[in-house]
């Protein structure tokens, strides 16, 4: 999992009560088929697939950990390879920050399988 640079920022504006625009939660989940490692820098994923970003619910299950859990269900047959965590449910937003990106193993999917995500953000 990569914490990106503009989910760090995001970070530090929350802990000095920054006022942050409506609905900047980071609490959707995206997902794609790129492969390109995580990096700090990504600011979304390396190949968003083409079903819709899912609001995630979000927890603190420990005092150290953020989680958020959310279901993509795939319209395709694809093979997902990476997942990420968004302030937006739209894809390209303009005030669009991307928290997290990770990267994993190929799930194959056939059009109506689901991936149940849980993106944790620990110290």
């Amino acid at each position: 999992m990569a914490l990106t640079t503009v989910g760090r920022g995001w970070i530090i504006d929350r802990l000095q009560n920054v006022e942050l625009p409506a609905g900047a939660l980071m609490q959707f989940i995206g997902w794609g088929t790129g492969s390109v490692a995580e990096n700090v820098a990504d600011t979304d994923l390396g190949t968003a697939s083409s079903e819709a970003r899912t609001t995630g619910t979000l927890s603190q299950p420990t005092a150290t950990t953020d989680r958020c859990v959310g279901t993509i269900t795939s319209t395709q047959t694809q093979t997902i390879t990476e997942a990420g965590r968004f302030n937006t449910l739209t894809k390209g937003a303009a005030n669009q920050q991307m928290q997290q990106r990770h990267v994993f193993t190929g799930i194959p999917l056939l059009s109506g399988d689901a991936i149940v995500f849980t993106l944790d953000l620990t110290d």
